[in-house]
């Protein structure tokens, strides 16, 4: 583990283990202490270890929501420790003590607050979310790009996780009335510059005659009728604030732009007691490739709940072939901020992208390295978080012969496969694109490179 950190050059390790101990007795304990003990031992002083409030001493998963006398062996051990999500004020001024009597930094114990606000019917007090009102009970919730433990979180999971058709489902869509039917399919290969996974929204016309392509994905109901003008596509269900406090951010591309038709995304609203949902509808502009296509959709309807975020489309479609309407790559619901996402991204430039040979054992390993610097005169906003390695970014992307070949990579310099060198031209294009904690993202200008320099390369990732 040690090893891994100082390769990969993250800043440590968080002790997680949500499972009871396989044998339960008076050894365990002293067992995984000894493992924690050695761990920070082995990482040295300028890296963490923070044990997660779940496993006790008694050698069972029993969440303490704070720092007590079942758990504190084993962050004494990390000299840390990330509490679960249902703490409440007692339990702070309760840990408090507790730390001070066994000798544990204060500011070394965390209170975890949960980002995608995954409130339950747990008895017991609601974890704590954020926004503080408003973010909980959706099990989707807010989704932040700030997560002190998770920086490439905004990135590994940016799509809602659709529900696919099962063939049977879709073989009954083909074989009933004529139905226009909109639905979205996961795309791994990038569409969209600094991207991988993408999502894109299609329409397109079902019935008994036509026979069945490829299993669409698809989170709503399918409307039954080509009468009904506008047809919806839930993305979200959410229950959050609408008070203006928040706004959704949606990196997304145009596909195609058709006559009397409109697509784009809508948000659903509910007031208290009401059954029925309000509507606000936001169409996309024409087709635009810009490198940061970014749209901003306000959250504001006083006195009500945002309940829904999800894309529709309106007018007249009468093809049978399925179309592409949009292509989306990121959504996040955050805080409206005064800075904006464009600001963060003057502050800093990654520069110096080049090959570096690095032996090996007895090979010479190949590497595409890189740096990144500050603007003369900009600062870091307070707050923010900040990686010992990466900086400013949560992780970069490396663009490779185009989009040819992509790799994330969570430190300052990434190599290819084999099997990924043989695909490129003889002429190669690098671009590595960093994306902020804060959100946006920098991209570093081209450099040139010939296949020929990667191929001694033997290495992975």
């Amino acid at each position: 583990l040690a090893d891994i950190t100082k390769t990969y050059g993250f800043d440590g390790w968080l002790v997680n283990v949500e499972q009871d101990a396989p044998e339960v007795n008076e050894h365990w304990p002293d067992l995984l202490v000894a493992f924690i003990s050695q761990l920070r031992q082995f990482l040295g002083d300028h890296k963490e270890v923070l044990w997660y409030d779940a496993l006790t001493i008694n050698g069972y998963v029993d969440y303490q929501n704070g720092l007590t006398s079942l758990n504190r062996r084993y962050a004494k051990a990390a000299n840390g420790l990330f509490t679960n999500y249902r703490w409440t004020d007692k339990k702070l001024a309760q840990s408090k003590l507790v730390a001070i009597e066994a000798a544990i930094p204060v500011m070394n114990v965390f209170f975890g607050v949960d980002l995608w606000a995954q409130n339950t019917n747990i008895p017991g007090p609601s974890r704590v979310t954020y926004p503080p009102k408003g973010g909980g009970g959706t099990n989707t919730g807010l989704k932040s790009d700030t997560n002190q433990l998770s920086p490439a979180l905004s990135s590994q999971d940016p799509l809602p996780n659709l529900i696919p058709f099962s063939a049977q489902d879709w073989e009954k869509i083909h074989q009933g009335p004529m139905t226009r039917v909109l639905y979205g399919k996961l795309s791994f290969i990038p569409q969209i510059a600094d991207h991988g996974p993408s999502l894109t929204i299609l329409t397109k016309l079902a019935g008994c005659w036509e026979e069945r392509g490829d299993l669409p994905v698809n989170s709503g109901t399918v409307q039954r009728t080509l009468q009904q003008n506008v047809q919806r596509l839930c993305l979200y269900k959410l229950n959050m604030l609408a008070d203006g406090s928040l706004r959704a951010t949606i990196k997304v591309r145009k596909r195609h732009d058709i006559a009397g038709v409109r697509s784009g995304f809508y948000v659903a609203y509910r007031g208290p007691g009401q059954r029925s949902l309000e509507y606000t509808y936001h169409a996309m502009r024409p087709p635009t490739y810009s490198l940061s296509p970014f749209i901003y959709l306000p959250i504001r309807n006083p006195n009500k709940e945002l309940v829904e975020l999800g894309v529709f489309v309106e007018g007249d479609l009468d093809q049978s072939q399925a179309i592409a309407l949009l292509e989306i790559s990121n959504i996040a619901i955050k805080p409206c901020k005064e800075t904006e996402d464009k600001d963060l991204e003057t502050a800093f430039t990654i520069e110096d992208v080049h090959l570096v040979e690095v032996v090996k054992e007895s090979r010479v390993d190949k590497r595409i390295t890189w740096r990144w610097a500050t603007t003369q005169g900009r600062v870091w906003p307070v707050g923010m978080p900040w990686s010992q390695t990466t900086g400013p970014f949560s992780f970069f992307t490396v663009h490779v012969g185009g989009s040819r070949v992509v790799v994330e990579a969570f430190c300052t310099q990434c190599s290819l496969k084999p099997e990924e060198i043989e695909d490129l031209d003889e002429r190669v294009v690098i671009q590595v694109v960093g994306k902020l904690f804060g959100g946006g993202h920098i991209h570093s200008a081209l450099s040139l490179a010939r296949r020929a320099d990667f191929v001694n390369n033997a290495s992975g990732h």
